[in-house]
């Protein structure tokens, strides 16, 4: 089994900040970047993995924030992803 670098997109964002994403059961949140305009998540993953195991993808929670934003309270296992730039707004990204 090998494990891959996967791509996906951070879209509907919610009033509380929350964006939720499908991602294999085995995906590991690496990073977050801007590409072609739209705001990214890469996560490492083993789909050879979920398939041998029957793993369904699962629903990933992200909190992401522009500067200066009211963030809401968030898990303590909240893992900060990073800080990126796009069309003049600078948002802020955790795995929650």
């Amino acid at each position: 089994m090998a494990d891959r670098v996967w791509k996906f997109r951070l879209t509907n964002i919610d009033a509380r900040h929350r964006a939720f994403i499908a991602m294999p059961a085995s995906a590991r949140p690496l990073s977050v970047g801007v590409q072609d305009g739209g705001l990214f998540v890469w996560a490492l993953c083993d789909p050879e993995h979920d398939v041998e195991f029957g793993l369904e993808p699962t629903l990933h929670r992200f909190i992401v924030a522009n500067t200066g934003s009211e963030i809401p309270a968030f898990p303590d296992r909240a893992r900060f992803l990073g800080t990126v730039s796009n069309n003049g707004i600078v948002f802020h990204v955790w795995a929650a």
